[in-house]
């Protein structure tokens, strides 16, 4: 009976630090995918700036340029929506 009771508490070992290896690994995973979420948004936004810049060089114009001449306002919002896909 001794055999099996210590049998059962390294059984009980294992399981115990098997939880904790997996619990450690489902933190780091959801810190490096908060981690990738946060890089990923101003990554974003500094694609969509490019782009704008871009559009406004195609136009000969500045993106200031740009958002004060109201005539090209259509064509700007049109050029942020295609910049933001």
């Amino acid at each position: 009976m001794n055999h099996d009771s210590h049998r059962m508490a390294g059984m009980k070992r294992i399981h115990s630090s098997i939880k904790w290896h997996g619990a450690t690994i489902a933190i780091i995973g959801v810190a490096l995918l908060l981690a990738g979420i946060r890089m990923a948004v101003p990554s974003a936004r500094v694609n969509t700036a490019r782009c704008l810049e871009a559009y406004a060089h195609d136009q000969n114009r500045s993106v200031e340029g740009l958002l004060r001449d109201t005539a090209l306002h259509a064509s700007l919002i049109e050029a942020a929506t295609l910049c933001s896909q």
